[in-house]
């Protein structure tokens, strides 16, 4: 916690006392001749320094000032600590995977992602500028200060932080269209009966990682979304932005005004893209019910279909087995009897199939149970639906006495679906009117 209050050198100092490194040297200017007089394993060649005999990674630096001049450069993160006065909070919140913006007095350092970097008043610096959104940032920047240069340097801080919102939302929004293209693809494969089920489980081994990347895309929406709420209801970080917007000036109520707008509203576009990406996440998991319900549908009609193989197997077996009975070569005596073959033939047949109807009949049975249980739940629902209703009508007294709850109920305009209802009704208001 003392280290977080450090600034400058003495906060680079305590920095690699901590992590047994020695003081870092000044920034190094890049430039393309340089670059090829380098050696392979110098800071230019490799992207790695060595210091006391520890490795820094290295990372390439560009700053736009609001004059649109960019000047590029290549150090590791104890120099940028030193040279653009950061404080040690801001370098670990800068080399963290957590998105974080944290305005101070004199700058925003911002950590969306792949942007990386600091704005001051009339510069901007992007760290890790070799990554392509790093770049597109850069052209965005310098195509903004072209087109709406602000006059003499004041709220330069404020439109170059719209730019780096713009561009984090602008990503996201295009991540979500690809993702919402290609899950479009996937999910009418799955819901339609007539898909094979090699497409099936093709389509289905595709969304799963669809569906992973848009976890991920959500969970980055959130939080960046959870940072710019939380810099609207902090008064002092609003101040902030607005004295480093106007270069430590006192801000009016205008300013402030602007500051919140422009937060606001990239706010409230990632709300609107949290809440297309949780429409899209259920529209997946009402497929995989879909397809869960259709799988279930199938086993049911395969195990009604084994069922009923058995129950006929069941006759024919008992046939077989009487047959197998008698047909043994051997003396049993009924070999010269008249109508001993009719009779044995008659009776088998009668049993098996006398078998075969209790068999379906208790099955049948259980199907209809099944079917009034699955009534008897409509029913009470319903009548949970309507039972604020009845209890008004009849503490009011407003049925003559002597009537049935149906008439009191269709006297008032209530409809009820069915007598499996009107039974549950009259059982919980058995006696109130």
């Amino acid at each position: 916690r003392a280290a977080d209050n450090l600034r400058g050198i003495d906060g680079v100092n305590a920095l690699l006392q901590y992590s047994d490194l020695d003081p870092p040297e000044a920034f190094n200017e890049e430039s393309d001749a340089h670059d090829d007089d380098r050696d392979k394993g110098t800071v230019f060649g490799s992207g790695w320094s060595s210091r006391g005999g520890t490795i820094i990674p290295q990372s390439k630096v560009l700053e736009i000032n609001a004059k649109g001049q960019r000047r590029q450069m290549r150090t590791d993160y104890a120099s940028i600590l030193q040279q653009l006065q950061l404080s040690v909070r801001d370098l670990r919140m800068l080399r963290s995977n957590a998105a974080e913006i944290v305005v101070h007095a004199s700058r925003v350092v911002f950590d969306l992602g792949e942007l990386k970097g600091c704005i001051f008043k009339d510069r901007v610096v992007l760290l890790e500028a070799q990554r392509q959104a790093a770049q597109a940032l850069e052209s965005a920047l310098l195509e903004h200060i072209r087109s709406h240069r602000p006059p003499n340097g004041t709220g330069f801080a404020l439109s170059a932080f719209e730019v780096v919102l713009e561009e984090s939302t602008c990503a996201v929004e295009m991540a979500f269209s690809r993702l919402r293209r290609a899950i479009d693809k996937v999910l009418p494969v799955l819901t339609n009966p007539s898909s094979r089920d090699a497409a099936r489980m093709a389509a289905l081994s595709r969304l799963l990682p669809l569906e992973n990347a848009l976890s991920s895309l959500r969970l980055r929406v959130r939080r960046v979304n959870a940072i710019l709420e939380q810099l609207l209801e902090s008064e002092d970080d609003i101040d902030s932005l607005c004295a480093v917007s106007s270069g430590g000036k006192a801000c009016g109520e205008p300013e402030y005004a602007l500051c919140e707008i422009a937060i606001e509203a990239y706010s409230s576009r990632l709300e609107a893209l949290a809440d297309e990406i949780d429409s899209l996440t259920d529209s997946i998991a009402t497929a995989r019910n879909s397809l869960e319900i259709a799988l279930d549908t199938e086993r049911n009609r395969m195990a009604r279909v084994e069922l009923l193989a058995s129950l006929v197997s069941l006759p024919l077996a008992s046939i077989g087995a009487v047959a197998g009975i008698f047909g043994m070569n051997l003396t049993s005596g009924m070999e010269e009897a008249a109508h001993a073959f009719v009779a044995v033939t008659t009776a088998t047949v009668l049993v098996s199939f006398a078998a075969f109807a209790v068999c379906w009949r208790r099955y049948h049975a259980h199907g209809v149970r099944q079917g009034r249980q699955v009534l008897d739940a409509q029913a009470v629902k319903g009548a949970l639906r309507l039972m604020d209703t009845v209890h008004h009508i009849t503490r009011q007294g407003k049925g003559k006495p002597g009537m049935a709850l149906r008439e009191i109920l269709e006297a008032h305009g209530v409809r009820v679906n069915n007598d499996r209802e009107l039974a549950f009704l009259e059982a919980m208001f058995q006696g109130c009117y």
